[in-house]
């Protein structure tokens, strides 16, 4: 023990300085982790209560669940893709119970860092994105997106929160999956539109084993955007769940309002038509809950019509090799005196998704429809994702055609005008036709048709004056 004092004293110095040096370090472990939970990047506990979106007794299915249908499901829904599967900790569930910690996998936290407030209509089905002014409020409307809020019995509950976590993919109450979720409230989230799981049997299990495939948006859902279509959360394209995901913080301000006015025009949505390509979508038959509400969950084979989202800025998109298209011949004729709308009919533009779009052509150049000659004119048309495409058109205008003379076509083939017409056929006024048709006046027709004065007409039908007798003979009579 003497050994160690006399160590102690004689090294004091020394000891002091190692532990300075040891605190400070302990410092600045501690400053630096309260940094990380800042960026986001520890977990965060989510409030998550009830709501109209989902039930808190949603249940995985288990092992004894058993399908309709007994065929291999591997050979009846399509190979899984070989995009790269998330991170678990990537994943989420919209039924993860209030105890559940969840990792948060973009933006940050702090306070000092929202760059945006969000606003949620769900009587237009519109968000506006606001940004703050010079006195630092979120008054300046910045950017505004179509979205599907609740339908029906499930509409989306107006009122004020700030986001908690989020997740690149996130499993729905009816086993469909969202891409980028990031949770308003409870159960209640944004996400992208419904996308059917590629759900497998592994050989020797009833449990169905889900991969998760961006080409299979369900279609029909996706182009119901703009209107309510969800189940009380919000829905989205995938660019704009991504942007909200990339550019809005955890704990940014969400209020859900139902107004009839919103202070920037809904954006349109490209819809998905039937007969896309193969690449980018196309039916499948996939496993899927008979009834989501019904446990245990019966499992059955549903064929359904996916794609990708059109919107999906993921650079395997197939989407992403097609644009806008014009077809147009080389050469329009008009006669003078045409319209825009006489050009456009020459054509044909199109969407990039194969959508005809002929009203959002534009033409530009200088031409003059109503003067005969040779112009070079530019069509362009741009759809709803921004693709353009343009082509030039040389616009030629004509004389209108005429007629030659006596080309004039008439009822009675004489070449004359039409008035010539009249009911008996001899081209002559409509005035001389007469009940006896000899083409003289009406005044000449009596009642014995000889068509002389009516004034000759006797009882006795002679047509001799007042002679009538019983002989025909003189008026007097005998006794």
């Amino acid at each position: 023990m003497n050994n160690i004092v006399k160590f102690c004293k004689k090294n004091a110095t020394y000891l002091i300085i190692g532990a300075a040096v040891l605190l400070a370090a302990v410092m600045l472990i501690v400053v630096l982790s309260g940094k990380n939970n800042d960026d986001g990047k520890s977990n965060t506990i989510m409030n998550n209560t009830s709501s109209s979106e989902s039930s808190s007794s949603e249940t995985k299915p288990s092992d004894s669940t058993t399908t309709e249908n007994t065929e291999d499901a591997t050979s009846q829904t399509e190979e899984p893709t070989t995009e790269t599967q998330p991170n678990e900790d990537e994943v989420g569930d919209v039924l993860d119970d209030e105890t559940t910690s969840e990792t948060t996998t973009s933006g940050t936290t702090s306070s000092k860092k929202y760059k945006y407030s969000i606003r949620v209509n769900t009587y237009t089905n519109c968000i506006t994105i606001y940004a703050k002014d010079e006195n630092g409020k979120y008054t300046v409307p910045y950017k505004a997106m179509a979205c599907s809020t609740g339908r029906g019995n499930n509409t989306t509950k107006t009122g004020t929160w700030n986001t908690t976590a989020m997740y690149k993919w996130c499993r729905m109450v009816d086993w469909t999956y969202g891409q980028y979720a990031y949770r308003i409230h409870g159960a209640i989230m944004f996400h992208s539109t419904p996308i059917a799981l590629n759900l497998t049997l592994p050989e020797g299990s009833t449990t169905p084993k889900p991969t998760y495939s961006k080409g299979r948006v369900e279609v029909e859902e996706f182009n119901k955007l703009g209107t309510a279509a969800s189940l009380g959360c919000v829905r989205l394209t995938v660019a704009d769940a991504k942007w909200l995901y990339d550019n809005c913080a955890v704990g940014t301000k969400t209020v859900i309002v139902s107004e009839p006015t919103d202070p920037l025009p809904k954006p349109e949505v490209i819809k998905i038509p039937e007969n896309i390509p193969a690449e980018c979508g196309g039916y499948v038959t996939t496993l899927m809950p008979e009834n989501h509400k019904v446990k245990p969950i019966n499992w059955v084979y549903k064929t359904i019509y996916v794609a990708w989202d059109p919107t999906d800025p993921d650079p395997n998109n197939p989407w992403n090799k097609y644009s806008a298209t014009i077809s147009a011949p080389a050469m329009i004729t008009l006669e003078a005196g045409s319209s825009d709308s006489d050009i456009v009919n020459q054509i044909t533009a199109k969407d990039t998704c194969g959508n005809i779009i002929n009203e959002k052509v534009k033409i530009k150049g200088t031409y003059d429809l109503d003067t005969i000659g040779s112009y070079t004119i530019t069509l362009s048309v741009t759809d709803a994702l921004g693709r353009s495409d343009s082509k030039n058109v040389t616009l030629v205008i004509t004389e209108p055609e005429t007629t030659a003379p006596g080309s004039e076509e008439t009822p009675d083939g004489d070449n004359t005008p039409d008035s010539d017409i009249t009911p008996d056929g001899d081209d002559t006024a409509d005035s001389d036709i007469t009940p006896d048709g000899d083409d003289t006046a009406d005044s000449d027709i009596t009642p014995d048709g000889d068509d002389t004065s009516d004034s000759d007409i006797t009882p006795d039908g002679d047509n001799t004056s007042s002679d009538n007798t019983e002989e025909n003979a003189a008026s007097e009579t005998t006794v």
